[in-house]
């Protein structure tokens, strides 16, 4: 944790101050591995649908995991949340 405060502390000043603990995941490059019907199904639309005030954009939601498709999710969720102020 001392290693990994003093490096993001050169560029936050005082963050050491405000940190009492750092959980470290070490995860695999992951992508989605999605099943036949899932790109096309309910069950990939359902997960793009906003849980209340929370609205999601992740290349996932569209089945390919893909730069472009995480561009196009995220102004997805941003029309969405643009909508919903009006």
């Amino acid at each position: 944790m001392t290693r990994i405060l003093a490096d993001l502390g050169r560029a936050h000043d005082g963050l050491e101050a405000l940190v009492e603990r750092i959980d470290v995941w070490r995860w695999g490059h992951a992508m989605i591995r999605p099943a036949p019907g899932f790109i096309w199904g309910d069950a990939r639309r359902k997960s793009a649908e906003p849980h209340g005030r929370v609205h999601f954009a992740h290349s996932d939601l569209s089945g390919l995991a893909l730069f472009e498709e995480a561009f196009d999710q995220g102004l997805r969720a941003a029309d969405e949340v643009l909508a919903f102020r009006s």
